[in-house]
């Protein structure tokens, strides 16, 4: 993968000139790669809004997408390249959707029901993990859960200024976003993304080496945050 190649030659020189152990230059390596995809990904996004004439929507929908699932976790594809695809299309997608101007009482309700949906999702599944990322600690399952809930909390108040001054289109930026990243934490959001998995693998050639890339999309503080236990779904 060239993300991770760049990263490599990257903190290899780091390392040579901080005179680093191996163990620091690969730490060097994980860190760069993790800065590298998100800002791939950052500026296409950008790039793309921008395009369609939809910055401000979409850049109101990533913080907020972006914000409940450094804390909430949920399911990912099992490639960068796929969840650059996925991420970017989802993004900036609903980002132009937000420009459509509801009314303020429907927009009220809608509001309602996303901030139910968020509050049962964070106590009944959150935080979401990774087969990569798996965790069994409840004290950072339930530090992890609180922190969602206090996201949820600000998302609520933040989308109650929007819709007390009627900025309708950032409300509806608000509320798509908060939907789609609280779905990726149940396990219909994981099942989803397992069938475009499947699917993406029979429309080409499958090189089982891609399974070794990761995404990085936001996931969390480190690699023992996110748990979710299926078996109890």
């Amino acid at each position: 993968m060239m993300l991770s190649t760049i990263s490599n030659h990257i903190a290899s020189y780091l390392g040579k000139n901080l005179e680093s152990d191996q163990v620091k230059i690969e730490i060097y390596a994980y860190g760069l790669e993790i800065l590298l995809g998100a800002a791939i990904k950052l500026l296409i996004i950008l790039a793309l809004a921008w395009t369609l004439n939809a910055l401000n929507t979409t850049l109101i929908l990533l913080v907020t997408y972006a914000a409940l699932r450094w804390f909430g976790g949920g399911a990912h594809m099992s490639t960068y390249l796929k969840c650059l695809l996925l991420g970017t299309t989802l993004i900036v997608g609903m980002g132009s959707l937000s420009q459509f101007n509801l009314g303020t009482h429907l927009l009220a309700n809608l509001s309602m029901l996303t901030l139910a949906f968020a509050v049962f999702v964070c106590f009944r599944w959150a935080p979401g993990d990774t087969e990569k990322k798996p965790i069994s600690a409840r004290e950072i399952r339930l530090r992890q859960k609180g922190k969602m809930a206090v996201m949820i909390a600000v998302w609520g108040f933040a989308n109650l200024y929007m819709l007390r001054y009627s900025f309708n289109t950032y409300a509806l930026a608000m509320n798509l976003g908060c939907i789609s990243s609280v779905f990726f934490i149940t396990p219909w959001g994981y099942k989803a993304l397992a069938l475009l998995d499947k699917l993406s693998k029979r429309g080409g050639v499958y090189d089982e080496s891609e399974t070794a890339e990761v995404c990085y999309e936001c996931s969390g503080r480190s690699s023992g945050i996110h748990r979710w236990n299926r078996s109890q779904s």
